[in-house]
């Protein structure tokens, strides 16, 4: 069964014990202060090495895994993806998240609502909503969204090499 909690850019890996969510989101929160990450200026990674300093003994995985395949078990052990990226070319690795099963939350501006509709569950718009948010959805396991389940997935390999051949071939036919 799931029951981890994954930070984005796979920084923290985080088992979660149903009975004491309520003590390891106030960790989270201490550790973490989103409303103050998200404030900070860019690159400093301060914020990280504290909460990797304070959660420590409760990190399952923090940093870079060696392959494709440790990645995606990591994803298939987790349950909620928090993004507070201020840049994403595209949302890669949220489709990843989502293709494995795994709630995003994410914030309501780059590309997310546009590959992800406006499912608000999925969404918060201020800053300050974060971490209500993620006590929510620690709180009640995530069933799972069609809406983002089918945005996910027209980014299969399977549609988008049909889309490609489709394009090509009206390319190579033209001329």
């Amino acid at each position: 069964s799931r029951s981890s909690f994954v930070a984005n850019s796979g920084s923290v890996s985080r088992n979660w014990a149903k009975e004491s969510t309520q003590q390891h989101v106030s960790q989270v929160e201490a550790a973490f202060k989103p409303e103050q990450t998200l404030k900070e200026k860019k690159g400093n990674e301060g914020v990280f090495r504290e909460a990797k300093r304070r959660l420590d003994s409760r990190i399952l995985h923090w940093g870079y895994v060696e392959s494709k395949e440790e990645y995606f078990r990591w994803l298939e052990r987790s349950t909620i993806l928090p993004v507070t990226s201020r840049h994403d070319f595209f949302g890669l690795s949220v489709l990843e998240a989502i293709a494995a099963g795994v709630q995003p939350l994410l914030p309501e501006r780059l590309s997310y609502p546009e590959l992800f509709g406006s499912d608000s569950s999925s969404f918060y718009q201020k800053e300050e909503q974060l971490v209500p948010r993620l006590k929510t959805l620690i709180a009640s396991p995530w069933k799972e969204n069609e809406t983002l389940i089918k945005a996910a997935a027209q980014f299969a390999w399977e549609p988008v090499i049909k889309r490609y051949d489709a394009s090509i071939s009206k390319i190579v036919w033209q001329t």
